[in-house]
């Protein structure tokens, strides 16, 4: 049965709420979406009305699920949001707050762990080819293969830095060496290089 309160209007409907809120920076995507995987013996929310204030920086991370029918003691309710990730995560809040309220005034509530965002270039490593490469002391033909992850869209011209080790020199001129790893499986051609060069003269400078 679904609360109600007496209010100068006379006596209106208390919605049950389901208050999330997730650390600094995330935000959701309103409605809910199915929950193909429901753990045992759960069941999916009953309808709802889903609020995030995204216009306002400090309340973008806070969701409202709000229940005009109530919701059950005793039921293991399930549901599944879209989560907008943060560009970086403060370690000290890195949690998250699930609360069930009535009228504002929290009835329950669990704090939840976080989760750690990949770092920048976490996908990106060395990948030995040893039929392209020439290993030999001071060879001056030597290729070395990369991939590179980014973990968010570049959409400006950018500039891609590649440090080798001590000793090790890139050609001065180095655009026609950079080439699209075709030889590695799954690999995705880079964009258009405008320019490559050896910054050693720069350095010295």
């Amino acid at each position: 049965e679904a609360e109600t309160k007496n209010t100068a209007s006379g006596i209106i409907p208390v919605p049950a709420e389901v208050y999330l809120q997730a650390p600094p920076g995330f935000t959701y995507i309103c409605p809910l979406t199915a929950t193909v995987y429901k753990p045992p013996y759960t069941q999916s929310v009953p309808q709802n009305e889903c609020k995030v204030h995204h216009e306002t920086e400090t309340d973008r991370n806070k969701l409202s699920l709000f229940f005009g029918s109530g919701l059950k003691a005793g039921v293991r309710y399930v549901f599944t949001i879209d989560l907008v990730n943060a560009r970086i995560i403060d370690l000290a809040n890195n949690f998250f707050f699930l609360a069930t309220r009535l009228d504002g005034q929290v009835v329950e509530s669990v704090r939840l762990p976080g989760f750690r965002l990949a770092k920048g270039m976490d996908d990106t490593k060395y990948v030995p080819v040893p039929s392209r490469e020439d290993r030999r002391v001071e060879a001056t033909a030597n290729e070395v293969s990369f991939m590179i992850g980014t973990t968010s869209a570049i959409t400006t011209d950018t500039t891609l830095e590649v440090k080798a080790p001590v000793g090790f020199r890139f050609n001065l001129d180095c655009t026609g060496d950079v080439q699209y790893a075709s030889w590695i499986p799954g690999a995705v051609a880079l964009p258009t290089v405008e320019f490559c060069t050896n910054l050693e003269r720069i350095s010295i400078e």
